[in-house]
């Protein structure tokens, strides 16, 4: 427990929003980022390496570029991806697109009430309204299309799963999308079925520190993910 208040009566939204205490007991030095592994409380020595990915390549491709002439084919480049980070996010992710797991936990001690590891439309809605920053239109209606996506992609009786959501933040979770896709089931998310998957059935894609690739997918969705290089603090 904090030797220091973290909330007070005076400013009630610090006794609202709580904060991911004793956190460091769990996962090591929990508020250092991370350049490429992902770690959170279910997951504290989850030692693979990272890559997120984002449908709206049309808009962050350029930013990702080192040229300042758009290319037509929209790519995003991996080693200048830190640069498409927007405003009003969650934090977990650094300017330098590190992964903080304190920031990524806090989503859930702020805004997951009831400690049931998972989000409601109305609490995903709390989560982009209570990030948003002032006169960021652009962060925030971003912010407000990705959760929403995910909530499309992924509710299950009205529900987003931490596991999920942490899959968004790894680069897992399309892989799963696709593979249980197959299966053709129907529950969970709006078009088709995502069933649990144990964690050790977990895909994962990855970048090193300097931004390339290092795992590569294989044609059944799966990944061969080489050995974390990732510098240790």
């Amino acid at each position: 427990m904090s030797s220091f208040p973290v909330a007070i009566n005076q400013v009630p939204i610090t006794i609202e929003r709580k904060l991911p205490l004793d956190l460091d007991k769990q996962v090591a030095n929990p508020g250092l980022p991370r350049a490429n592994t992902i770690v959170n409380k279910e997951h504290p020595s989850y030692a693979n390496s990272l890559l997120t990915g984002e449908p709206e390549d049309v808009l962050f491709s350029w930013y990702s570029q080192d040229s300042w002439i758009p290319n037509p084919l929209f790519p995003v480049n991996l080693n200048g991806i830190h640069r498409c980070k927007h405003g009003s996010d969650s934090e977990s992710f650094d300017t330098e697109g590190r992964f903080v797991p304190e920031k990524f936990e806090e989503i859930f001690s702020k805004y997951d009430k009831g400690s049931k590891n998972a989000l409601n439309f109305r609490e995903l809605w709390d989560l982009t309204y209570g990030q948003r920053n002032v006169a960021d239109v652009f962060g925030i209606l971003a912010a407000i299309f990705e959760w929403g996506t995910l909530y499309l992609l992924c509710q299950e009786n009205g529900l987003v799963s931490k596991e999920d959501i942490f899959g968004q933040y790894d680069g897992s979770l399309f892989y799963k999308v696709a593979a249980r896709r197959k299966q053709n089931d129907t529950g969970r998310g709006y078009g088709g079925n995502i069933n649990p998957v144990s964690t050790s059935d977990r895909p994962m894609l990855g970048t090193s520190v300097s931004g390339g690739r290092v795992g590569t997918v294989n044609t059944e969705g799966s990944l061969k993910v080489e050995p974390s290089k990732e510098k240790t603090v």
